[in-house]
């Protein structure tokens, strides 16, 4: 038995096949290719690839970085009053009533959903029950009726100003070493406002409107708004005949965070850039509003109807206006060897192909083809004429001879 397996096993033999054999090195043979004009361009090629790995994948790109989604939040208060405003020089004033009106009367907001709503032009109608004239008191039964209706500018609400507060995190990164690289607010951050728009020589680029400083307060005005987002609140947007004033309109304020802003991410803080722009569809539903004002009590619509009574009283208020909403975005990176190695392969790949390109062209489309084809491939015989003939052999079939013929009688 142990005859048997020496055999098959043995120091330098396994299952019968060399170890050597088994364990040999496989590499692939090179041939250079000797011609200067085909080595520049592969020399050339080979640049671009690395210069693209290196400089748009891993730099720019940020193919050796971990990404994360931001999460963030957005504060916001409007702030406005109308203290030495004469609304007789406002020039819109001639057009339709002005009147003074505070922020909360303008204002419709809601932090969850991160909009507010300022109103340009307002309209309040008023409502009574319709009751006997000696009745005290009305039933509840009874229905309302329009009494009057009134249509004003909030005047000067385009100085009325609003300060923007927000803050992202990446909330894994953070979570994991508290770094304040991956959290930031617009207390300690640097930023800035853009605008995609015409920069003077008819071309469109992303233009730096302002920039915003750590410690300082994000306060910008309505008109400054609107004029950010490429509007004028005087001025009809596109298809419309009546003023922004009049129709109202909805402008997104985007909040764009990155760390990948210097020359080698992942960058050691946060910094941001706001931009707002008109929403594609302009829908009048949206851009305004329209509430009730009060129901029932009469003492509490004294200051909005202006009317003493103590009957039963409703008024409703709606209104047109600048609706602004704020959306953040933004990813956040952190080095990462695995993201590096990937890259790196994407690298390795774009090198192996383009070796294989560069042996397609000159072996089959450049000048003297077929030398390139003799000195880079090795050609063996035949092997399928060989096997046709080996079968051939096999299915011949030989008639014996005499003296095969004699003997076998014998």
């Amino acid at each position: 038995m142990m005859q048997s397996l020496s055999q098959w096993i043995s120091r330098d033999y396994f299952l019968g096949r060399p170890i050597d054999d088994i364990l040999s090195y496989r590499t692939c043979k090179v041939v250079r290719v000797q011609d200067r004009l085909v080595g520049l361009a592969d020399l050339v090629v080979k640049t671009l690839v690395i210069a693209f790995v290196v400089g748009i994948l891993i730099i720019k790109g940020g193919g050796c970085m971990e990404k994360e989604s931001i999460s963030g939040s957005v504060n916001f208060v409007l702030l406005g009053g109308f203290h030495g405003l004469n609304y007789t020089e406002l020039p819109y004033c001639a057009d339709l009533p002005c009147r003074f009106a505070d922020v909360y009367t303008v204002s419709q907001s809601n932090v969850h959903d991160k909009y507010i709503l300022v109103a340009t032009l307002i309209q309040e109608r008023s409502q009574i029950r319709r009751c006997p004239e000696s009745a005290d008191v009305c039933d509840h039964d009874s229905p309302f009726k329009a009494q009057d209706m009134s249509s004003y500018y909030a005047a000067g609400v385009e100085d009325f100003a609003i300060t923007i507060h927000h803050e992202a995190l990446a909330p894994s990164f953070w979570s994991e070493g508290r770094l304040d690289r991956f959290r930031g607010s617009s207390d300690d951050m640097k930023g800035k406002l853009v605008s995609y728009r015409d920069d003077g020589t008819g071309r469109m680029a992303m233009l730096t409107l302002a920039e915003f400083s750590p410690q300082e307060p994000i306060r910008m005005s309505l008109k400054e708004i609107v004029a950010a987002a490429n509007l004028d609140i005087d001025t009809p947007l596109p298809g419309e005949t009546s003023t922004v004033r009049d129709t109202g309109v909805e402008i997104d304020c985007l909040i764009r965070y990155s760390n990948t802003w210097n020359w080698f991410p992942p960058a050691p803080e946060l910094r941001f850039e706001m931009e707002f722009v008109p929403t594609k569809a302009q829908l009048s539903w949206m851009s305004s509003a329209y509430q009730a004002v009060g129901f029932g009590d009469a003492r509490m619509l004294v200051k909005r109807t202006g009317e003493w009574t103590s009957k039963c009283r409703s008024a409703f208020m709606s209104g047109s206006g600048i609706r602004i909403n704020f959306r953040q975005s933004g990813m956040l990176g952190r080095f990462s060897l695995v993201e590096l190695f990937k890259t790196m392969g994407a690298g390795v790949l774009l090198w192996l192909l383009s070796t294989w390109l560069m042996d397609q062209l000159i072996t089959r489309f450049a000048p003297l083809a077929e030398r390139y084809e003799v000195g880079k491939y090795e050609f063996t015989e035949n092997i399928y004429n060989l096997r046709a003939c080996r079968n051939e052999m096999n299915d011949q079939i030989f008639e014996p001879g005499d003296d095969v013929n004699e003997r076998l009688r014998s």
